[in-house]
């Protein structure tokens, strides 16, 4: 199936807040979130990193991923969490927590 894309007409904002921020008038924001994160820095020419990380993901668990040129970001919703962890591990990644 083709898919049309389109250029996001806003300012994208991720980020990390503590609980008791407000948010501004206005914005959307959506919680309960955890992020992975390859540790870095990749190599420039490296590809296929996130698809090898969401491969094991895509069957059950939905997922939002952020890439640059340092690093790549997983976010799993809390709920999913735990089975993202299992699924990955038994995929072969390690996982350690900050």
């Amino acid at each position: 199936m083709p898919l049309t894309l389109r250029l996001f007409p806003q300012v994208l904002a991720i980020c990390t807040l503590p609980l008791e921020t407000d948010i501004p008038p206005g914005a959307t924001s959506e919680s309960g979130w955890r992020c992975f994160y390859v540790e870095g820095p990749l190599p420039f020419g490296a590809v296929g990193i996130l698809a090898g990380l969401t491969a094991p993901l895509a069957a059950a668990i939905s997922i939002f991923s952020v890439f640059s040129y340092k690093t790549d970001y997983l976010l799993v919703r809390l709920n999913d969490l735990e089975k993202a962890c299992v699924n990955l591990i038994y995929a072969g990644y390690s996982i350690s927590e900050l």
